[in-house]
Protein backbone atom coordinates (compact mmCIF):
# COMPACT_ATOMS: atom_id res chain seq x y z
CA UNK A 1 0.00 0.00 0.00
CA UNK A 2 1.49 3.40 -0.93
CA UNK A 3 1.34 6.38 1.71
CA UNK A 4 -0.66 8.36 -0.43
CA UNK A 5 -3.42 5.51 0.05
CA UNK A 6 -3.50 5.48 3.92
CA UNK A 7 -4.47 8.26 6.50
CA UNK A 8 -1.86 9.19 9.53
CA UNK A 9 -4.66 9.95 12.36
CA UNK A 10 -1.43 12.09 13.73
CA UNK A 11 -2.15 14.51 11.17
CA UNK A 12 -4.88 17.43 11.60
CA UNK A 13 -6.28 20.69 9.79
CA UNK A 14 -6.42 23.82 11.36
CA UNK A 15 -7.56 27.22 10.45
CA UNK A 16 -4.76 29.82 10.29
CA UNK A 17 -6.85 32.92 10.33
CA UNK A 18 -6.33 34.09 6.56
CA UNK A 19 -7.94 32.02 4.98
CA UNK A 20 -5.59 29.20 4.77
CA UNK A 21 -5.18 26.06 6.46
CA UNK A 22 -2.04 24.22 8.16
CA UNK A 23 -1.40 21.13 8.81
CA UNK A 24 -0.05 19.84 12.48
CA UNK A 25 1.17 16.20 13.56
CA UNK A 26 0.56 15.66 17.36
CA UNK A 27 3.15 12.57 17.20
CA UNK A 28 6.17 14.95 15.78
CA UNK A 29 4.42 18.42 16.75
CA UNK A 30 5.46 19.31 13.02
CA UNK A 31 3.72 22.39 11.50
CA UNK A 32 3.70 22.27 7.82
CA UNK A 33 1.80 24.81 5.35
CA UNK A 34 1.45 21.65 2.20
CA UNK A 35 -0.75 19.09 2.82
CA UNK A 36 1.15 16.02 4.15
CA UNK A 37 0.86 13.39 1.48
CA UNK A 38 -0.43 10.32 4.20
CA UNK A 39 -3.08 13.37 5.46
CA UNK A 40 -6.26 11.75 4.00
CA UNK A 41 -9.06 11.37 6.10
CA UNK A 42 -11.63 11.68 3.65
CA UNK A 43 -10.58 8.02 2.29
CA UNK A 44 -13.31 5.41 2.63
CA UNK A 45 -12.95 2.96 5.84
CA UNK A 46 -10.87 0.32 4.79
CA UNK A 47 -12.55 -3.65 4.95
CA UNK A 48 -12.74 -5.44 8.21
CA UNK A 49 -11.30 -9.04 7.73
CA UNK A 50 -13.56 -11.36 9.13
CA UNK A 51 -16.45 -8.87 7.90
CA UNK A 52 -18.61 -10.38 4.90
CA UNK A 53 -20.24 -7.91 2.49
CA UNK A 54 -21.75 -4.24 3.29
CA UNK A 55 -22.34 -3.49 7.21
CA UNK A 56 -25.81 -3.09 7.42
CA UNK A 57 -28.09 -3.14 10.67
CA UNK A 58 -29.48 -6.18 12.58
CA UNK A 59 -32.74 -7.43 13.72
CA UNK A 60 -34.75 -5.64 15.56
CA UNK A 61 -32.69 -5.59 18.90
CA UNK A 62 -29.51 -6.27 17.59
CA UNK A 63 -28.82 -3.02 17.28
CA UNK A 64 -26.30 -1.47 20.05
CA UNK A 65 -25.15 1.54 20.77
CA UNK A 66 -21.65 2.34 21.88
CA UNK A 67 -20.36 5.40 23.80
CA UNK A 68 -16.51 5.24 24.99
CA UNK A 69 -15.92 7.51 27.60
CA UNK A 70 -14.07 10.44 26.49
CA UNK A 71 -13.20 13.61 28.20
CA UNK A 72 -14.29 16.70 25.96
CA UNK A 73 -12.58 17.83 23.05
CA UNK A 74 -10.32 14.23 23.35
CA UNK A 75 -9.91 11.93 20.46
CA UNK A 76 -8.27 8.50 20.25
CA UNK A 77 -7.74 5.85 17.28
CA UNK A 78 -9.67 3.33 18.24
CA UNK A 79 -11.39 1.92 15.38
CA UNK A 80 -14.04 0.11 13.29
CA UNK A 81 -11.68 -3.04 12.79
CA UNK A 82 -10.42 -2.83 17.10
CA UNK A 83 -13.92 -2.66 17.60
CA UNK A 84 -15.03 -5.69 15.69
CA UNK A 85 -12.03 -7.34 16.84
CA UNK A 86 -13.67 -7.01 20.44
CA UNK A 87 -16.60 -7.67 20.29
CA UNK A 88 -16.69 -10.64 16.97
CA UNK A 89 -16.31 -13.64 19.86
CA UNK A 90 -20.04 -12.65 20.88
CA UNK A 91 -21.84 -13.51 17.83
CA UNK A 92 -21.22 -12.47 13.98
CA UNK A 93 -21.18 -8.79 13.46
CA UNK A 94 -22.81 -7.11 10.81
CA UNK A 95 -22.10 -3.51 11.54
CA UNK A 96 -19.11 -1.80 13.80
CA UNK A 97 -18.68 1.50 12.85
CA UNK A 98 -16.93 3.83 15.37
CA UNK A 99 -18.06 8.01 14.47
CA UNK A 100 -14.80 9.89 13.13
CA UNK A 101 -13.43 13.13 12.81
CA UNK A 102 -14.05 14.04 9.01
CA UNK A 103 -10.93 16.01 9.14
CA UNK A 104 -8.98 14.00 11.44
CA UNK A 105 -10.12 10.48 11.08
CA UNK A 106 -9.99 10.43 14.50
CA UNK A 107 -12.51 8.31 16.89
CA UNK A 108 -15.22 10.84 18.57
CA UNK A 109 -15.78 7.87 20.96
CA UNK A 110 -19.29 6.13 20.41
CA UNK A 111 -20.97 4.20 17.24
CA UNK A 112 -22.72 1.26 16.48
CA UNK A 113 -22.44 -2.53 16.07
CA UNK A 114 -24.82 -4.78 15.11
CA UNK A 115 -25.40 -8.54 15.26
CA UNK A 116 -26.86 -11.06 13.51
CA UNK A 117 -29.16 -12.17 16.59
CA UNK A 118 -30.60 -10.59 19.46
CA UNK A 119 -29.15 -13.01 21.68
CA UNK A 120 -25.59 -11.83 20.71
CA UNK A 121 -26.00 -8.42 21.79
CA UNK A 122 -27.50 -9.25 24.65
CA UNK A 123 -24.27 -11.03 25.35
CA UNK A 124 -22.42 -8.31 24.17
CA UNK A 125 -24.08 -5.74 26.08
CA UNK A 126 -24.27 -7.96 29.34
CA UNK A 127 -20.57 -8.46 29.28
CA UNK A 128 -19.20 -5.53 27.80
CA UNK A 129 -21.16 -2.82 29.17
CA UNK A 130 -19.04 -0.62 32.02
CA UNK A 131 -15.97 -2.83 30.90
CA UNK A 132 -12.67 -0.86 29.82
CA UNK A 133 -11.02 -1.60 26.37
CA UNK A 134 -7.96 0.01 25.01
CA UNK A 135 -8.19 2.17 28.11
CA UNK A 136 -11.64 3.60 28.26
CA UNK A 137 -14.92 2.87 30.02
CA UNK A 138 -17.24 1.49 27.56
CA UNK A 139 -21.35 2.14 27.66
CA UNK A 140 -23.51 -0.21 25.67
CA UNK A 141 -27.31 0.17 24.76
CA UNK A 142 -29.54 -0.72 22.19
CA UNK A 143 -30.08 1.83 19.84
CA UNK A 144 -33.62 3.99 20.03
CA UNK A 145 -35.25 2.14 17.45
CA UNK A 146 -34.55 -0.92 19.03
CA UNK A 147 -35.13 0.07 22.89
CA UNK A 148 -38.04 -3.16 23.94
CA UNK A 149 -36.86 -5.44 22.08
Amino acid sequence: MCIRDRHNPAWSEHPAGDGTVYYYNSETSESVWEKPVDFNPSMGKAAIPGMIGPQTKGPPGANLFLVRKLRRGEYDSFSDKDLHEAFSKYGRVLRCEMTTDPATGWSKGFGFLSFDTVDAADQAMASMNGSWLAGKQMKLEKTKEDQGH
